[in-house]
């Protein structure tokens, strides 16, 4: 089983999806291990398999409902297919076995907001404020959640954003629609340049 799982790894790396799937599923019938579960749960959602995805994490899970990343992966799954609930319920155990995981709660955060929950969302945020004051996507997503509430509440967690993160246009962008509603025209002028010359600098990059 083992000699499958490594010879899985050696054909997806060189893009036989096919031949990869075939060697994790011959070693799940051998010896269906958790971690060999979740691995080829891992391979179907790569290549779009979603559905198929969930059912083998499922299986993992059931013999080892320990695993916090395999729990966790299957909500991000149970998030791409729309089911948020499940979600959530997912990311929650997840969070029993590893509370002070802070990328977790983020992705749990950001679920919530998507699940118009923003209230939610930003307490699992004021936790992942004391776990990690400095992550690098936290103060982007308080950000963006008060842009649509209150955009006066949102300049200073964006700003904080764009130092902790000052190559990524996306935070500039969200920075100058925050300065931009609260009346700040030139900072806002000077955040949306800033956004524009990363954008033409990764549109150069993948030329």
């Amino acid at each position: 089983a083992i000699a499958h799982n490594n010879l899985a790894a050696i054909l997806d790396d060189r893009g036989d999806t096919a031949g990869a799937l075939a060697h994790l599923q011959e070693s799940v019938r051998l010896d269906p291990l958790p971690e060999t579960l979740a691995n080829l749960a891992l391979l179907l959602a790569k290549h779009g398999q979603i559905e198929e995805a969930v059912a083998q994490y499922r299986k993992s899970l059931r013999r080892e409902p320990r695993a916090a990343t395999a729990r966790a992966e299957l909500a991000q799954l149970l998030a791409q297919l729309g089911r948020h609930d499940e979600a959530l319920a997912e990311f929650r155990l997840a969070l029993e076995l590893t509370p002070r995981d802070p990328d977790l709660r983020l992705q749990l955060a950001e679920l919530l907001h998507v699940a118009q929950r923003p209230d939610d969302a930003l307490r699992e945020l004021e936790t992942v404020a004391e776990l990690a004051p400095n992550h690098p996507r936290l103060w982007f997503d308080v950000g963006v959640i008060w842009l649509e509430r209150d955009p006066s509440q949102a300049v200073a967690p964006l700003e904080r954003a764009a130092q902790l993160s000052p190559q990524t246009a996306g935070v500039h962008y969200r920075l100058g629609l925050a300065r931009e509603r609260t009346g700040d025209t030139a900072g806002a002028a000077v955040a949306f340049r800033q956004a524009l010359r990363l954008r033409t600098q990764w549109a150069e990059a993948k030329a």
